[in-house]
């Protein structure tokens, strides 16, 4: 595979905690469809979501290509980043890369979605201690829940038909056919049934030492903050894999504590136009979306 003309036939865009996860997994495990390794490589990324995401688009195209060295021939190659959706430059970017790539999108309830990341966030870098804490320090976070808006920036670039609008809803639900309509979606064997169909993916965590974890943060940090010639030395010596390897370890289960009501309210009342917007687009009933 050369590495330095590799394109990518789809991307999952997000949302944030929408089952992007487990959808890449299962997508990955076809037999005619190879993912990037790792899952996020966020490489059509301008503004990130968070500000210790990784933003690697300036790596190069063969950078990228590195990413897929383990697939075959003929594979179906593909990649999911969340952060992708709430960055308005990146539709343009990944329609240079490939104007006939095709973009699947999952929603989720958008305060579940918020909820949820706070959690994943508190995996790895210092947050605050509660919900609204979070919220409060970081103002601007709601936004990624605000799909509508999102959307209408990827439609400026792509034709419709070359995105798939997917809900949480109906993963957990029916998650088979949904991966059927992915498999369609993406032209390869929709009767595949893969093994990771009914596991459950990235779960909620805590870390176990808030030490450990602020040291990871930092240094991350301080990797994402170099300059790229040596970015690109971090990631031939393949120290992510080291990185993920501590972090899965130094985390315990989490039983997250229920969303205040008052802030519960604050947000309904804040995404329900943009959710209106959305069902309307889809043609579907969200209005679980507004309790």
């Amino acid at each position: 595979m050369n590495n330095d003309s590799i394109k990518l036939d789809f991307v999952g865009v997000g949302a944030a905690k929408a089952g992007t996860s487990w959808l890449a997994t299962c997508l990955g495990e076809h037999p005619a469809v190879c993912m990037s390794e790792p899952k996020e490589l966020n490489y059509f990324c301008e503004k990130k979501i968070w500000p210790a995401f990784r933003a690697t688009h300036r790596l190069g195209p063969q950078w990228l290509g590195e990413r897929f060295a383990h697939c075959e021939p003929g594979n179906r190659l593909g990649e999911f980043s969340p952060s992708y959706l709430c960055d308005a430059h990146c539709p343009e970017l990944i329609f240079q890369h490939n104007p006939k790539c095709r973009l699947i999108f999952s929603f989720r309830h958008p305060v579940e979605t918020l909820f949820s990341f706070y959690h994943q966030i508190g995996k790895e870098a210092p947050v605050a201690d509660t919900f609204a804490g979070f919220l409060r320090d970081e103002p601007d976070i709601c936004r990624i829940g605000l799909y509508h808006h999102h959307v209408q920036e990827f439609l400026r670039v792509f034709p419709r038909e070359q995105c798939l609008f997917l809900l949480f809803d109906d993963i957990k639900r029916d998650p088979l056919a949904v991966l059927r309509q992915c498999f369609s979606f993406i032209e390869v064997n929709n009767d595949f049934v893969p093994p990771s169909l009914t596991k459950q993916v990235n779960e909620p965590k805590v870390p176990r030492s808030k030490l450990l974890m602020a040291m990871m943060y930092w240094t991350k940090c301080q990797v994402e903050a170099s300059g790229v010639r040596l970015r690109r030395f971090f990631w031939k010596l393949q120290l992510y894999r080291l990185h993920r390897f501590i972090m899965r370890r130094s985390l315990k289960p989490l039983t997250p504590t229920p969303i205040d009501p008052k802030i519960r309210q604050q947000l309904l009342d804040f995404y329900r136009n943009d959710t209106r917007a959305l069902a309307a687009f889809l043609g579907r009933d969200l209005s679980r979306w507004e309790v």
